[in-house]
């Protein structure tokens, strides 16, 4: 039983393969069998494990973050990822927002929260903002908020 892929270029050091038909995360197992000049052989089991979804995701605590004229606020993300750790995944953190946000708020992003802090110019507005993560094969997960400046 289980899934069966056929493996190409099978006879050199550089043999590759597409598994089809999985539906869940599985561990494949190949025999691999060497064969020196001498005609000596060695064989030992592979295992490698084939993940069907690689596609990072990306969640915040809020999705509306009210922040008085004079202040502050964070928002913490939730990024998980089948092939890549947090810690990578935290390290691409990238936020986009609608205004220039050098114009409204401060932003620190540190680790997985993006910290903001006003100035006492401009009450009363809103900025949508996206934050989004990049895996290590190149897929990105967004969410995307609000920025809320009150009127102190």
């Amino acid at each position: 039983g289980g899934t069966s892929v056929t493996l190409a270029n099978s006879d050199t050091a550089s043999t590759s393969f597409t598994p089809s038909n999985l539906t869940t995360d599985e561990t494949l197992v190949f025999q691999l069998t060497v064969i020196d000049n001498d005609g000596g052989e060695a064989s030992d089991p592979v295992s490698v494990t084939v993940f069907t979804d690689a596609s990072p995701e990306l969640s915040a605590d809020k999705t509306l973050l009210e922040v008085a004229q004079v202040g502050g606020g964070r928002i913490t993300f939730t990024a998980i990822d089948d092939l890549t750790p947090e810690s990578v995944l935290y390290t691409s953190l990238a936020i986009e927002c609608t205004r220039e946000p050098s114009e409204t708020f401060s932003i620190t992003i540190n680790y997985n929260e993006i910290l903001f802090t006003t100035d006492d110019s401009k009450p009363n507005y809103e900025e949508d903002c996206v934050a989004s993560v990049t895996d290590t094969i190149g897929q990105t997960a967004s969410v995307t908020f609000t920025l809320k400046k009150l009127e102190d």
